[in-house]
């Protein structure tokens, strides 16, 4: 049974991963500016919800062979009322093709904390942390594993970078790999 599994789904795995995006940045795009960017967050245009920041190549001499981002922020006003949420994303980029060495994220909602730690290589290795708020219940741990040999697998801020470098079209598809938290996701922009 497990190898007429295996063999009905080797078709479907070879589909998605021939959809990949393998083609390389715009080589006028090489070098990203240090940068801090400011968003406010909101309902239809009307109501305040969160606010979100993101620093672009932070500067921090215990590690001078990556380029850091740092993505944070927190639901405000009404929306953290109903749905309180605290983030801090931290991505260790290699200079040069700024793909991911390793990722840190930190989320925090009224039902508790999750800590995510990934580290990039052919075989992203994951393992998340969630610690509930009620005391007494105790955390639960997940480690988990995903290889991709095609094309790069990105965290939430190389992608953001790696789509911002690349050359597209009107129309134009691109589809990569992204694995910012403790699952990888198919993402598709045009």
């Amino acid at each position: 049974m497990a190898a007429l599994i295996a063999i009905m789904m080797a078709p479907l795995q070879a589909d998605w991963q021939d959809e990949v995006t393998t083609r390389q940045p715009d080589p006028s795009f090489l070098t990203i500016r240090p940068v801090h960017l400011s968003f406010q967050i909101n309902w239809n245009g009307k109501i305040n919800s969160g606010h979100m920041n993101m620093l672009f190549g932070r500067e921090d001499e215990r590690y001078p062979s990556h380029f850091i981002t740092q993505i944070y922020g927190a639901s405000t006003g009404l929306a953290r009322s109903l749905y309180p949420y605290d983030y801090s994303f931290t991505s260790f980029l290699k200079y040069g093709s700024y793909l991911p060495s390793m990722f840190t994220s930190l989320e925090t909602t009224s039902k508790g904390r999750t800590d995510t730690s990934n580290w990039y290589g052919p075989t992203v290795r994951s393992k998340e942390t969630f610690t509930p708020s009620r005391r007494g219940s105790g955390s639960k741990k997940k480690n988990s594993t995903f290889s991709l040999r095609k094309a790069p697998i990105y965290d939430f801020a190389s992608a953001l970078i790696y789509l911002r470098r690349l050359e597209m079209k009107t129309g134009e598809k691109a589809v990569i790999v992204v694995h910012p938290f403790a699952s990888p996701y198919l993402a598709r922009v045009s």
